[in-house]
C-alpha cells in the first residue's frame, strides 16, 4: 500500500516531502517530478520577460533583453567550444 505523506516524513523540507511515498513503515521512494506544460524551454523566457515588464522595462524592449541573453548564455558557448577545440585540435593540445 503507497500513503502519499506531508510534513510528517522527519528530516525533510516542504518541498521534498511533497515528492516522497511511503511503501511499507520505514520506507520512503522520491516520486518522479511531473511535467509541466508542453515545452519547458520558453517558460522562463516569458518569466523574466513578464519581470522586466513589471519593473517598467517596455515589452519590445524586454523581449529583445531576454532573447539576447539566452542566446549569449545558451545558444553561443557551444559554438565558441567547438571552435576552440577545433583550434586545439590543430595545435595538437588535446
Amino acid at each position: 500500500m503507497t500513503a502519499v505523506v506531508g510534513e510528517d516524513v522527519p528530516g525533510t523540507s516542504s518541498h521534498l516531502a511533497r515528492r516522497l511515498r511511503v511503501s511499507a513503515p520505514g520506507e520512503y521512494h522520491l516520486q518522479p517530478r511531473a511535467r509541466l506544460g508542453r515545452g519547458r524551454g520558453a517558460a522562463p523566457g516569458r518569466g523574466v520577460a513578464a519581470g522586466l515588464t513589471s519593473a517598467g522595462i517596455p515589452q519590445d524592449q524586454a523581449i529583445a533583453a531576454v532573447f539576447i541573453q539566452r542566446m549569449f548564455t545558451t545558444y553561443l558557448p557551444p559554438v565558441w567550444g567547438w571552435v576552440t577545440l577545433a583550434w586545439m585540435r590543430r595545435r595538437e593540445y588535446v
